[in-house]
């Protein structure tokens, strides 16, 4: 799935625990928007990153 719209680059794996129901509000948000838990989990690190360097 994912955005049809973005050019595939190389992706790497990382593993985190999160809570139950923080992979169910995930896994929600991705499925309205039609992005994968990967395109969710990746836009929320890029911002945090961005808001706190």
């Amino acid at each position: 799935m994912g955005n049809p719209d973005v050019v595939a680059i190389p992706r790497e794996q990382l593993n985190v625990r999160i809570t139950p129901e923080l992979k169910r509000a995930a896994g929600a948000v991705a499925a309205l928007k039609g992005l994968t838990m990967g395109d969710v989990v990746e836009q929320a690190l890029l911002k945090y990153i961005q808001e706190n360097l």
